[in-house]
């Protein structure tokens, strides 16, 4: 689950994970944790300017593969708005 807030700011840019138990053990959301915002960190550069996200991951998630959270969450950001329409 993806949660944005837009804003006039265009320099505004904040990005946040919560995980809660379901998801596995701590090293599991650890994992992932790192495996999310490392995604953030190398694909905000195409993301447009104004914007607060709280990604929400579900069950299962953890057993997935990096490409695959990748596509996923890349998938998430273009139906939010997150993404320009030319990429």
């Amino acid at each position: 689950m993806l949660y944005v807030q837009f804003s006039e700011d265009p320099k505004l840019r904040k990005f946040g994970v919560s995980l809660g138990r379901a998801i596995g053990k701590a090293h599991q959301r650890n994992l992932l944790k790192r495996r999310l915002r490392e995604i953030y960190r190398v694909e905000k550069e195409r993301f447009r300017g104004g914007y607060q996200v709280i990604l929400i991951p579900r069950r299962g998630c953890a057993d997935r593969a990096f490409e695959e959270l990748k596509q996923s969450f890349l998938e998430l950001s273009k139906r939010a708005g997150l993404l320009p329409r030319m990429s």
